[in-house]
């Protein structure tokens, strides 16, 4: 009997103008969205290509070992193309060297680094102080934003599933069907389960026909490789977004149930749709912006700084103990331990050498340092953000994305996980270059037996140096450093993180399930 009724309301919807336009509507953008996002990708993966050569390139360039600055790219992953999460967001490339260590905070600092850490939301905010996307701005004035495909299902098919429910009970009491139907010798139970099974198989088309239309566009994209892990991540997210649409699915029987007019029902579930869609995703961490801990980045920049004063003033002190002597020409001294000199007296550069024995393996010290204040002082940021991020489940729309970019692996563990990476293959650079640090070739290509009296230099700078150049040096051997591999999350992996929001996606289903189910069996049919 069940799915008797289920066929009978599946007909009713098929049937229905509202459908057909809903049906074009959500398959068209939603076929538009992965066209689009399809470019986007292939732009992103074309693009990552060609600045890891760019990268390989400059980096077997490199004439003396303090230059050496290795860059690791983060490759786009090919189910971004349904959310971007904070890819959008964070810095795609981050410079390793021995005087600092990689944070989520690397390669953004000329800027506000509260904009990191993102979950991707729907009407996603411009960035000023904010971290993990949830913006301190006035959400009003954040309405606009580019949508991926997890957008448009989060946005277009939540209100497709209230459109097809809103009267599903109240509607049909006022037309007099539902009392005709109830008459019939079947449980009120049984027509509430088919009203939803009817619903969700109707809402099966536009979500069905919107996926096949993204694995057509993945499929035929010379740009995406369709292997097992990418199925099965589509599969996850078909799964994920089919729990996301029938939570709207149940509230809107719920409402439908609670109300004795379609209009009422209407009306209350459009405002409960832009309470759970636009407001509580995109507002909430303007409402808890008074939680916000603003002071953090500026106290973090006086504690940094402070730390770098105290090296500087110990590598002073070590220069005083090994004073610079000589004399040295066509030389270039940057901060973070950049130092390169073509020409130089034997006095010079030994005594530069001695100097660089001591000195760098203390700046070695001290970014560990830097690293564990960045670590301390993002605490409090991290615990704002986490706060939001749980304010903020209230929403399935939140839940929703929250999910999905964790199983495309574009969330901020994903990030994190890059990071993780870098900081590996950071700590694979400084073992490379402790060997270097008391070698001439750390910032000189001259050898010991090339090595000039200081008269010789000076008679050489006199004549212009016309003979040096550094076009002519070698560049450094850098065949004993490992290249950088970098290990992508799963869309498995990902499914562990998206735990929590799915099984609270479940639950709501569960909710609202009991709720309309308990509301419809005290429902009074009667249309007067």
């Amino acid at each position: 009997m069940i799915w008797t009724i289920a066929k009978k309301e599946l007909l009713v919807h098929i049937k229905s103008m509202r459908f057909g336009i809903a049906l074009v509507l959500c398959s068209s953008v939603i076929a538009l969205s992965a066209y689009v996002s399809g470019l986007d990708y292939a732009k992103r993966l074309s693009a990552y290509n060609s600045v890891v050569e760019r990268h390989r390139q400059a980096l077997r360039q490199v004439k003396v070992y303090s230059y050496l600055r290795p860059v690791v790219d983060l490759p786009p992953a090919p189910l971004s193309i349904f959310s971007r999460g904070v890819e959008r967001n964070l810095p795609h490339s981050i410079t390793l060297s021995h005087a600092h260590i990689p944070t989520v905070l690397s390669g953004e600092m000329e800027k506000s680094p509260l904009s990191l850490f993102s979950d991707s939301h729907f009407f996603s905010p411009k960035f000023t102080l904010d971290i993990f996307q949830y913006s301190t701005e006035n959400p009003l004035l954040s309405a606009l934003s580019s949508f991926d495909i997890a957008s448009v299902i989060g946005i277009l098919l939540s209100l497709f599933a209230l459109l097809l429910t809103f009267d599903a009970v109240s509607g049909e009491r006022e037309r007099g069907v539902l009392a005709l139907e109830l008459s019939n010798p079947v449980s009120r139970g049984e027509v509430f389960l088919g009203k939803y099974l009817g619903g969700l198989l109707a809402l099966l088309f536009p979500l069905g026909i919107g996926f096949a239309i993204v694995l057509l566009v993945m499929g035929l994209s010379p740009s995406i490789k369709l292997g097992p892990g990418e199925i099965s991540g589509v599969a996850l997210v078909f799964g994920i977004s089919l729990l996301y649409v029938s939570s709207f699915l149940m509230l809107g029987l719920f409402v439908s149930s609670s109300t004795k007019e379609a209009s009422t029902s209407l009306i209350v579930l459009l405002v409960v749709w832009a309470v759970f869609v636009v407001v509580v995703p995109s507002g909430t961490g303007y409402f808890l912006s008074g939680r916000f801990p603003r002071d953090a980045w500026g106290k973090l920049q006086r504690e940094v700084d402070a730390l770098w004063r105290e090296f500087r003033k110990k590598e002073g002190e070590i220069k005083k103990e090994h004073p610079f002597r000589g004399f040295t020409s066509i030389t270039t001294q940057m901060g973070d331990g950049k130092m390169s000199v073509l020409v130089g007296s034997s006095e010079a550069l030994l005594s530069i050498l001695e100097q660089n024995k001591r000195i760098e393996p203390l700046r070695v010290e001290y970014a560990l340092k830097e690293w564990r204040l960045y670590q301390e002082h993002l605490r409090p940021l991290k615990r704002w953000a986490s706060l939001v991020k749980e304010v903020s489940r209230i929403s399935p729309a939140s839940q929703y994305s929250n999910a999905i970019s964790a199983v495309a692996g574009t969330d901020l563990e994903g990030y994190e996980s890059f990071v993780r990476q870098a900081r590996t293959y950071r700590e694979k650079l400084v073992e490379f270059l402790r060997d270097k640090f008391g070698t001439l070739r750390y910032f000189t290509p001259i050898k010991r037996e090339e090595m000039m009296p200081e008269e010789k230099v000076r008679e050489l700078w006199r004549g212009g140096f016309s003979s040096f150049s550094w076009d002519d040096v070698e560049p450094v051997d850098i065949s004993g450093l490992p290249s950088f591999v970098i290990s992508r999350p799963g869309p498995t992996e990902g499914l562990g993180r998206a735990s929590v929001d799915i099984g609270l996606l479940a639950l709501f289903n569960v909710l609202f399930f009991l709720l309309g189910y308990l509301m419809f069996l005290r429902y009074d049919v009667r249309w007067s």
